[in-house]
């Protein structure tokens, strides 16, 4: 898969990611793993169709941001 998030961290394409449609609460479930971690999230149905297109983000950037805050 060439569309695959960006770590915020390496500044390269996450190593891998997966997903599910979880049929219980209309919703797709990613997670990303890069570095020997893991971030989950989640987008809803109605995200997705108000949405003009999805497309890969940027994952680990809250990991980021919170590094100089130890």
């Amino acid at each position: 898969m060439n569309n695959l998030p960006i770590c915020a961290i390496c500044k390269k394409q996450v190593d891998s990611i997966e997903w599910y449609y979880d049929n219980e609460t209309k919703c797709t479930k990613y997670r990303v793993y890069c570095h020997n971690d893991t971030e989950e999230t989640v987008l809803e149905d109605e995200d997705i169709q108000a949405a003009d297109c999805v497309r890969p983000g940027i994952a680990f950037k809250q990991k980021k941001i919170g590094e100089g805050k130890k």
